[in-house]
C-alpha cells in the first residue's frame, strides 16, 4: 500500500470559546501530526459574520485572528496539499469528557505541555502585559488561582455549577498559614468578583476591565458576544497565563482550566465539587477513561455488527 501523500492540515476557528479552539490545535498536534500524511499544521482563525454565533474574538476585517495572539506554528516545510477541519481529532480533552481526563489522565498535562512549549508562542506584548500584573500583585506570594465560570456553562460540566460560597470555601481551605498569599480570580461572571472581593479584600488580584456577564440570567460572553473584539481574546489569554503562574488552581470543567493545566503541569488542580460529587465523578470517570470504556466500545461495535449482519440476511 502506498503511503499517504504529504499534506498540511489547516485548522479553522469554530463557534466556541477561545480555549476550546486553542486546545483543538494542541489536540491535532498530538493526534494528527505525523499521521495520514500530515507533516505540518497551520491555524487560520477568522470571524464569520454569516454565522449566528460566530467566533467572538475579533471581526472579519481583522483577518487571521490566530496571528493577533500567537506566532505562526513553527514548521520548516508546508506541503502544498491541504486538508482542513474545525473539529478535534480526539474529543477526550474537552467538554464533559475532560472531567475524566482530570481524574484519570495522569500523563495528559506533561504531553500537552511538551507540545505547547515546542509549538505555541504567545505574542510578546501579551506576555508583557501578563508579567506586569504578576509583578505588581502576585510575585513573592503563594498564589491560589480560581477560575469561576458563568452558570450557563453547566452543559459542559458533569455536575451543576458550584455556588460562589463553595468556590470561596475551597479557596480558603488552600490558604497557607506560614507565608503570605494572594488569590487570583479569573471569571466571566460579575457576581463572582463581588463575592470574592467581599471575602479576600486587598488580597484578591484580578485583571481589570474584563468583559463579564452582570448576572446569572445574562448570556455568558464566550459564545454569544454582541461586540466581538480582539480585546476579549487578549483578556482570556492573559487570565490563563496568570492562572498558570499560580501554585494551585480551583476550577471546574473548562477548556481554560485544561489549558492552564498543561501550561503549568506542576500546579495543583483542585476540582470544585462536594465529596458526594467527587465519588460519583470518580465512578463516572472510571467508566469513561479506563479499559472498561474500551471494552464497552468493543461490545457496542460487536452488537452493531451483529445487528447489521442479521438485517442483511436474505428473507
Amino acid at each position: 500500500m502506498m503511503p499517504p501523500a504529504p499534506q498540511t492540515l489547516l485548522l479553522a476557528a469554530r463557534n466556541a470559546g477561545f480555549f476550546s479552539n486553542l486546545n483543538g490545535v494542541l489536540n491535532h498536534l498530538r493526534y494528527s501530526l505525523g499521521r495520514n500524511g500530515i507533516e505540518a499544521i497551520i491555524v487560520d482563525w477568522r470571524a464569520n459574520p454569516a454565522e449566528r454565533h460566530e467566533f467572538s474574538y475579533g471581526r472579519a476585517e481583522d483577518g487571521n485572528l490566530w496571528l493577533r495572539f500567537f506566532e505562526p506554528l513553527a514548521f520548516e516545510r508546508h506541503p502544498p496539499a491541504l486538508s482542513a477541519t474545525r473539529f478535534y481529532a480526539n474529543d477526550a480533552m474537552t467538554s464533559r469528557r475532560a472531567y475524566a481526563m482530570y481524574k484519570f489522565g495522569w500523563r495528559w498535562r506533561r504531553i500537552y505541555n511538551r507540545l505547547f512549549r515546542r509549538y505555541i508562542a504567545v505574542r510578546p506584548a501579551l506576555l508583557a502585559r501578563a508579567e506586569a500584573i504578576h509583578a505588581r500583585h502576585m510575585a513573592g506570594h503563594y498564589r491560589i488561582g480560581v477560575h469561576c465560570r458563568h452558570p450557563k456553562h453547566d452543559s459542559e460540566c458533569l455536575h451543576p455549577s458550584p455556588s460562589l460560597a463553595r468556590y470561596i470555601a475551597m479557596t480558603r481551605a488552600l490558604l497557607p498559614s506560614d507565608r503570605s498569599w494572594i488569590v487570583f480570580l479569573a471569571s466571566d461572571y460579575e457576581p463572582a468578583v463581588a463575592a470574592f472581593r467581599a471575602v479576600f479584600g486587598e488580597r484578591l488580584a484580578m485583571q481589570e476591565g474584563v468583559k463579564r456577564a452582570p448576572g446569572p440570567s445574562a448570556e455568558q460572553r464566550h459564545h454569544i458576544d454582541p461586540d466581538p473584539a480582539i480585546e476579549s481574546g487578549e483578556q482570556v489569554l492573559i487570565d490563563a497565563l496568570l492562572l498558570a503562574r499560580c501554585d494551585a488552581l480551583v476550577h471546574v470543567t473548562s477548556n481554560l482550566a485544561t489549558a492552564v493545566g498543561y501550561m503549568n503541569p506542576q500546579s495543583r488542580m483542585v476540582y470544585c465539587e462536594t465529596r458526594l460529587q467527587a465519588v460519583i465523578g470518580y465512578l463516572w470517570s472510571l467508566y469513561q477513561y479506563t479499559p472498561l470504556a474500551a471494552w464497552r466500545g468493543r461490545l457496542v461495535r460487536a452488537m452493531a455488527a451483529r445487528r447489521q449482519k442479521v438485517l442483511s440476511r436474505p428473507s
